[in-house]
């Protein structure tokens, strides 16, 4: 009985997280939407890829911050990349990444 408690307590922390990633991650291909929408960029393959996790202190405390890169294109040829920065939930910033063109 008792592993089973601990494997529904797993399951459900599992699920949890999962939730909380599926979550960013939309937040960030959403931000890279209104990013290519707002200067007039093609956002190349509708997604985003997570990059980068790690903990960074806002405001005294330790959130989740993650970096999801994404691809544009400026004029429908070259492909260049970006960066979504989300931490805690919020997005911190969106830009492209300089002289990565590909």
């Amino acid at each position: 009985m008792g592993s089973l408690v601990t494997l529904t307590v797993f399951l459900g922390i599992g699920v949890l997280v999962w939730l909380d990633f599926m979550r960013a991650r939309e937040a960030a291909e959403r931000e890279a939407r209104r990013y290519c929408n707002n200067a007039g960029f093609q956002l190349l393959d509708d997604t985003v890829q997570l990059g980068r996790i790690g903990l960074r202190r806002i405001d005294g405390r330790p959130v989740v911050c993650r970096i999801y890169g994404f691809e544009f294109s400026v004029s429908g040829i070259s492909r260049q990349s970006g960066y979504v920065a989300l931490a805690g939930g919020r997005m911190l910033e969106v830009d492209r990444v300089p002289g990565a063109a590909h």
